[in-house]
């Protein structure tokens, strides 16, 4: 009976020590280098003509997700408006999207000139974001973004949603505007048009709108009541001209690591767990 009862406790804590590798949770993407200094394995070697490749996984830094760096708070709300709370056993599962390309925006010469101008000066205030990168271009086939003008009506929800009152429904920030991703097998993103119509808003709303729906696009971001007025995730966003900090951090923390497989919210919370234990 007691070496039944070691021989478990040894599995157990095998499964454990396993868990606290990232690796065991987010595979490894595996490349070939012809430096063998930076190789990782060199038991796997593609030998050319005139070179020789070696092995090299892809390393996972998981310090960002350490709650000394954010707070508990931080977190709870970049769990809302990515993943919803969900995780693998819900109903409906979200995962994390990003872009996995530079983003080259063109804006539509139909959109008040005022409106473009602020919104290229407040989105250029995006820099230094690892693996994320905004930048602008005059030529519409130069972009892989398009922010569209458009007189038809349009919205980010299905016809038979429901609202409180008409107050609300004129509010929402998915009143009069939409936007489509194109993207991958792996959930990153390469292309998408932001439609909206302008004739729906004033020049201040339309530019709220705007810069809202576009930066939701940046990872699929849900907006909520509950976040502070100065993040452009709030219902209740105020219209800052400056982007603000707590924003910059959601970016951060998004795009930090490109993911090379689906990220749903319970292999989140599995990856914040080793990064707080390590």
């Amino acid at each position: 009976m007691k070496k039944k009862l070691f021989y478990l406790f040894v599995c157990i804590s095998n499964f454990v020590l396993c868990q606290n590798n990232v690796e065991d949770i987010v595979k490894p993407r595996l490349s070939f280098v012809s430096d063998k200094n930076i190789a990782t394995d060199l038991s796997k070697i593609i030998v050319l003509e005139k070179d020789t490749l070696f092995s090299k996984y892809k390393t996972y830094d998981l310090t960002f997700l350490n709650d000394s760096l954010y707070s508990e708070d931080f977190f709870f709300k970049y769990e809302y408006m990515v993943f919803q709370f969900t995780d693998e056993n819900s109903k409906k599962i979200y995962h994390i999207q990003q872009w996995s390309t530079p983003i080259i925006v063109y804006l539509d010469k139909e959109l008040p000139k005022t409106v473009r101008k602020e919104f290229e000066e407040f989105y250029s205030q995006i820099k230094g974001i690892k693996n994320l990168k905004i930048s602008f271009t005059t030529k519409l086939e130069n972009a892989n973004y398009f922010v569209k003008a458009t007189s038809k009506t349009v919205n980010g929800y299905d016809n038979d949603y429901k609202f409180p009152d008409e107050e609300s429904r004129r509010n929402n920030v998915l009143t009069g505007s939409t936007f489509k991703l194109q993207s991958d097998y792996n959930n990153k993103y390469f292309s998408g048009i932001l439609t909206v119509n302008p004739s729906e808003k004033d020049e201040t709303l339309l530019l709220k709108q705007l810069k809202q729906m576009f930066f939701m696009s940046l990872g699929r971001f849900f907006v909520s009541n509950e976040f502070e007025e100065e993040s452009i995730l709030s219902s209740k966003y105020v219209n800052s001209k400056v982007v603000s900090q707590s924003d910059l951090d959601i970016l951060k923390v998004h795009y930090e690591i490109i993911y090379d497989q689906a990220i749903n919210g319970t292999t989140f919370k599995k990856l914040k767990e080793i990064a707080n234990n390590n």
